[in-house]
């Protein structure tokens, strides 16, 4: 047995002038993030946590006609706002939708800083094919975030890894 004394968690602050304690989950509508917003939401329950399901949208505004982009935008906010209320709504955890455009990695840094989140959650696609490819060119978000960001990040792997 060690003589290291473990610290209590400390407990959610409240009153006038508390600030959550915040993580942020990166979801992007696939079974990635799915599986990285479970794990967020777990996370949440057991710790007094207020969740950030962050998403960042790549297309830019300057390539894209605006009236797509808005359609583009509201279609991803409506699934990913149900997709939050089905797996965090029956946790009981508090949370709220933000989303951004731009690059993944920046974009979820800067929610990140915005939020003052204590952790990032996201999840890994592990496929294959032109995936890899964009990979190996481009590196993975997540593999970007962990190596970019200063806060702690918790990658959930496919299943089976």
């Amino acid at each position: 047995m060690s003589d290291e004394v473990l610290q209590p968690v400390p407990e959610p602050l409240t009153g006038a002038g508390a600030v959550p304690r915040v993580l942020l989950v990166g979801v992007d509508g696939q079974d990635g993030g799915v599986r990285a917003l479970v794990a967020a939401g777990d996370l949440a329950r057991r710790n007094s946590l207020e969740v950030v399901v962050g998403h960042v949208h790549p297309l830019s505004d300057a390539l894209t006609p605006g009236e797509c982009v808005q359609g583009l935008r509201d279609d991803a906010e409506l699934d990913l706002l149900l997709t939050a209320a089905a797996v965090l709504d029956p946790l009981g955890v508090p949370w709220r939708l933000a989303l951004t455009t731009g690059d993944p990695v920046t974009g979820l840094q800067e929610l990140a800083e915005q939020v003052q989140a204590e952790l990032v959650v996201i999840g890994t696609h592990g496929r294959g094919g032109w995936c890899l490819l964009r990979r190996l060119l481009h590196g993975s978000v997540s593999s970007r975030l962990v190596h970019g960001e200063h806060r702690p990040v918790l990658v959930v792997p496919p299943p089976g890894r």
